[in-house]
This record gives structure tokens, sequence and C-alpha cells, in this order.
């Protein structure tokens, strides 16, 4: 090819490219967050971090969470068989908050990566000079063809808190996978820029999944968009049990102290739905317990109006009167609010939420969602394709009521609710009743229930029952506990009951139970190395990393791997902090 000729063909190449340009820009534009964008990462200095932690954290903890990434399992079941790891068959059969929270961890990859990745502490790796993790983030939650690993991805890479990364959470909403597409609305709340709201917005209106749609209205509240409260209100008539629970479920979260009313009005017009069920039913009294709090400060504020009376020119403005900050959405669908507990002991709860209640102590042994009410609703029939932790977490809160019973009974006062779940924890008549009754009942923190998990402790052929047991001293939290605690992590059949009652003899104050999970370290079990891991993660000193990093070649296991990075992170983190403060 001649000069010429080449210099000729380049120049109709540039001709054509400024001709297609010019006819693009005379086409109209869509919106706004729908056109492509370039975005390349500038990691901050590192004088701009406000932690520096991992200035020399090890790079093979950070080269592992890349190569964990990877793993195609990320959001899938373990398909280990009972007869090699009978533990899990164990794990799987508990049905208390942190024992569903158990099960997912130790069942999934993803669930124990997760962690890792979207610690808070984790961001600041990339200040440094390991622009590895967050380039392969980057990649993952693009171009991974692995729905399950694309949407870990997507979780971690929010938690990073970079604004260029509104680009990715965009294109993954374009995915016809809903679990990817719930992945991206979790990871733009979890993200929390402003720019996320027409995003929230488009999929409030638009999507066809309409458990994201809730989810995005979740994500307008969570950002300050009263629009976001009216389509949740909306919701409560829907023909969808699920979508009437988890809008129930979030306006109780974050919704305005009108909406007490219009949550306990729905409890009758819920009797009249043939959809409903009680998961419906026990989500809308939480969430009627959630505000009652601010609606007692409200009818408060109006008395005392009423009996200082203004002068005629003087306008009275009522205080706006707020959920407390404490019962603000959480994130994590597993965690026990325990919302009575912030109701004045001499404020009687209202009767329609106790019957509701009542109702289903004494007329519901099977808590399991059967599948003729998991057929009612598209909306929970998506929930079957949720990857994430949270996801995952969500799916677990509406199938087993137990656990909902456990969060609106918590810490009751009411004679007739305490008698029944006294009466369920010592004669229910299967172990997920008397689960949840141990764990109602431990929020109370009354010293007569003793004797009702030291029975549960001795029911030699239930690890559903002691596992409960060991749960219920956690919160119930009397010293009493300790020494009770100390016998089972030493002599208890389960090594995951062992395991779970020395980190809560850690957590009450005595240092003997880190001694169980030290040597739980080296156990044949990888259930037990896990936990052990991540209990010392949680609840160790900057002494035990080095003890933990010891181990970092020897172990095979992902998700003891993932466990292992998650709490090596944090020990070098209160390592760093306890050298300053020494320095100091």
């Amino acid at each position: 090819m001649t000069r010429e000729r080449f210099f000729l063909i380049l120049g109709a190449a540039a001709a054509l490219l400024a001709a297609g340009g010019a006819g693009a820009a005379e086409k109209k534009s869509g919106p706004t967050w729908l056109k492509p964008q370039i975005s390349i990462y500038q990691p901050p200095p590192v004088e701009g971090s406000t932690s520096t932690v991992f200035r020399t954290v090890d790079p093979q903890i950070i080269q592992k969470l890349i190569e964990l990434l990877d793993e195609t399992s990320l959001g899938k079941s373990e398909s280990t068989g009972s007869e090699e790891t009978p533990l899990l068959e164990d794990l799987k059969t508990f049905v208390t908050p942190e024992g569903l929270e158990l099960k997912n961890r130790y069942t999934r990859l993803g669930v124990a990566l997760a962690e890792s990745l979207g610690w808070e502490g984790i961001k600041h790796v990339r200040v440094i000079s390991e622009q590895n993790l967050k380039q392969r983030l980057t990649t993952v939650a693009r171009w991974d063809n692995q729905p399950n690993v694309r949407s870990i991805a997507l979780i971690a890479l929010a938690s990073l808190k970079d604004k260029n990364d509104a680009v990715y959470f965009k294109e993954a909403l374009w995915s016809r996978n809903i679990g990817i597409r719930f992945a991206a609305m979790e990871a733009l709340e979890t993200w929390g820029f402003p720019e996320a709201v027409p995003i929230f917005e488009d999929s409030v209106k638009n999507d066809d999944s309409l458990l994201i749609r809730v989810i995005a209205a979740r994500g307008l509240v969570a950002l300050g968009r009263k629009p976001g409260l009216d389509y949740l209100r909306s919701n409560l008539t829907s023909n969808d049990w699920l979508v009437r629970a988890l809008s129930a479920k979030v306006l109780g979260d974050v919704g305005a102290v009108e909406d007490y009313d219009l949550l306990v009005d729905q409890i009758n017009r819920e009797q009249t739905l043939s959809s409903s069920n009680e998961f419906v039913m026990a989500e809308i009294s939480i969430a009627a317990l959630k505000l009652f709090p601010a609606k007692i400060e409200q009818d408060r504020q109006r008395r005392e109006r009423k009996r200082r009376p203004e002068a005629p020119s003087q306008s009275v403005t009522e205080k706006t009167v707020k959920p407390a900050a404490d019962v603000l959405f959480e994130l994590e669908p597993l965690i026990v609010t325990a919302p009575r507990l912030r109701i004045p002991e001499d404020e009687p709860v209202d009767s329609r939420v106790n019957f509701q209640l009542l109702k289903m102590l004494r007329g519901k042994e099977d808590l399991r969602l059967t599948e003729d009410m998991a057929n009612k609703s598209p909306a929970y029939l998506d929930l079957n394709s949720l990857v994430t932790p949270n996801g995952i977490g969500l799916k677990s809160r509406y199938t087993v009521l137990g656990y909902l019973l456990a969060e609106g009974l918590a810490g009751t006062k009411d004679f007739q609710l305490l008698d029944e779940l006294v009466r369920l924890a010592r004669e229910g008549k299967n172990p997920d009743v008397r689960s949840f009754a141990l764990i109602a009942l431990s929020y109370s923190k009354d010293r007569s229930h003793l004797a009702l998990f030291q029975e549960a402790l001795r029911r030699e052929n239930s690890v559903q029952d002691r596992f409960a047991a060991v749960e219920a001293f956690r919160h119930w939290g009397y010293d009493d506990a300790v020494s009770i605690l100390l016998g089972v992590s030493r002599l208890d059949r389960s090594p995951i009951i062992r395991i779970y009652a020395s980190q809560v003899v850690l957590r009450l104050g005595e240092p003997m139970g880190k001694d169980v999970l030290l040597r739980s370290l080296n156990d044949q079990e990888w259930v037990v190395r896990a936990m052990a891991m991540r209990y010392l993660g949680e609840l160790g000193g900057g002494e035990d990393y080095s003890k933990l990093l010891s181990y970092f070649g020897l172990e095979r296991e992902k998700i003891v791997q993932a466990e292992m990075c998650s709490s090596l992170l944090r020990l070098y983190a209160k390592k760093n902090e306890e050298e300053e403060s020494e320095a100091r």
C-alpha cells in the first residue's frame, strides 16, 4: 500500500467518524444515568487516608482474597455430603437468629468472603499500593459470567465508596438475572451517593420484579427521598404477601410516626385477605412495635400542649417526632431489634398486636413456610435467585416463622405472652418452637428463666435446643452464665456448640474462652476451624495476629481461608492501634 493511499483511507475514516459524531449529537438523548461513561479509577493519595493501618499489610492476604473471588461457587450452597461433614447437617437444622447466620455463612463461600471484601477497613488497602484488588473487583463486577461471583463483587465494590463506580452498578441493572439486579440495588444503597437517586427511581417504576421495586424504594428512603415512603405505603394493598411484609418491615425501620396507625389498621385488613399468612402478620406487628415509642412521644407532646394554653397571638408548632436512631433500617435482615425493649413498661401495647402474636404462639407448631405460600408470591420466588449475604438472609427471614416471632416477642413483659413462651420452651413439640421461645425469653433478662436454659442444655439428643440455650445465655447476660458456659465449652458433645459457647464466654468478659478458640484452630473439622478463625478476629487482640498468620499457608478449605483473611485484617488493625497507643 502506498503512503498516499494510506493517508487517503485515514482521511476518509476520520470524515466518517466526524459525520457519525455529528449525527449522534442530533439524536434525542435518553435519561442521564443511561448514558455510557468511562471512568478511570484514581486512588486517593496516602495522606488522604483516614487510616494508616494497612501501610504494611501482608500482600499474601490481599492476593488470597483475589484468588477466592475467582471461585465460581461463591453464592452456591456447599455440596459436601453429610458423611464427609456431619457438622454441616447440624448447622442446617438451626433456626435461631445466630444459628441461621452460621448456616448461611458456612454453606456458601460468598457469605464469608463478602464480609472480608465489604469490611469498612479494607478500603484503606487501595490507599497504599494494592490496586490489584480494586482492579479485580471492577473486572469481575462488570464481566464475570457467573451471577454468584458478579453479585459478591458488586457488594464489595460498593464498600470502597468510589464515586466513579456508579457506571458499574448501572450496567448491572441491565442484567436479566434478578440476583445481579438485587446486588446492584444493595450496592447502590451501601455506596450512598446522591447519584443513586435517579437509578432507584427508575427501578421503582420499571423493574420487572416486585422484589427489586421494594428494595429500590428502600434505597430512596435511605437517601432521604419521601417518594420511597409513599411507594412503600401503597404496597400495603399489594396482592403479593411478601411485598406487603417487606414494605411493612421498611416502614417500621424508617417510617414516620403517622405510619404507626397505618400499620396497626393493616392488621385488621390482613384478616380479610386470602393471600395473608403469619409471616405478613408478624412483620406488620413488629413494624408497629418499632414505631410505637415515637407514637408515645407524639401523644405526650400533644397532652402537654393542651395543658399549657397559649396566647391567641402565639402559634404553637408541634415538634417533629422521629423514630430513635438505633431503630433505623439495618441492611442485615437477621438482626433481632427487640423493639419491645424500647417501650416504657407502663405503656400497654395495642391489643391487636399482642393478640395476633399470641394467636400464632398457640396455634402454630410448624413454623416453616409451606410450598403453597411460596407459590402465591412471585416476589418470594425471586428470593431463590439471591446470592449476597443479605439476600440469603432475607430468604431465611421469610422461610422460618420462629425468627419473626422471636423478634416480635423479645423482651415482652405481657403475662399472657410470657406464660405461653415458658410453656413452649418446656413443652414445644419440636426444636424449632422451643428454640425461638428460649431466644424471646432471654431478652426479658429474668433470672427465673435460668432453669429453662439449663433444662435445654440437658437435651442430649437435640443439638438445636442446646445451641438455642447457649445463644439465649448470651442475651440473658448475667454472670451466672459464665461458669455454666465454660462447662459447655469443654463438655458438650457437639464441636459447634463448644466453640460457640467459648466465644459467648469471651464476650461476657471471661478470657478463658479464648483458650478454647486457639486450640480449635487445629481441629480436624473445617467448620470448627472456620468458627475459631472468625471469633478470634472479632474478639482477639493484636497479639493474636501472628498466631493466625502462621496458619496461612497450611489451610486448604476455602471458607476457612476467607475467615482467616477477614480475621487477619481485623487483627492487624488492632495490632497497629495498640502499637500506636503504646507509642503515645
